[in-house]
């Protein structure tokens, strides 16, 4: 079972909600995005560490399940783990919740180790591909 982490929190405020009185779609990419960057820093893949080795990250496919709304003044929690590590690829599922516990939405995204001179996918660096199989592997 792969070890799942907290890594955003954060208010429903009025003002992200649309016509219909619940959070617009468009800030669940930006609390999914946030809590990216922290999963990746914990295994030392921070964007800013990677830049002197001219790498880092970009996202290749993003699906987003919406199970229930999230209404104005409600907290929520974005959960995140690995999936899996490929050779150039992370999976990573990122889960909001409201502080019933109820998840309301999901991420699941693939994300390549990027080359930023070649500007394409590379090889996982070592370190990093290790840390995510730690995790991976936690029971």
């Amino acid at each position: 079972m792969p070890k799942k982490f907290i890594l955003n929190r954060g208010v429903a405020y009025p003002w992200l909600c649309d016509g219909n009185g619940h959070v617009a779609t468009r800030y669940y990419t930006g609390w999914f995005d946030d809590a990216s960057y922290h999963l990746m820093a914990m295994v030392g893949g921070h964007v800013a560490a990677l830049k002197k080795d001219q790498l880092s990250w970009a996202d290749v496919q993003s699906t987003i399940q919406y199970k229930q709304e999230l209404r104005a003044d409600e907290l929520f929690i974005v959960e995140s783990c690995f999936l899996k590590i490929g050779t150039k690829s992370v999976t990573s599922l990122h889960s909001l919740k409201n502080l019933d516990g109820a998840e309301l939405a999901t991420q699941e995204a693939v994300t390549v180790q990027f080359s930023l001179t070649e500007r394409s996918a590379v090889p996982v660096k070592d370190n990093v591909r290790e840390q995510i199989q730690a995790l991976l592997n936690h029971d």
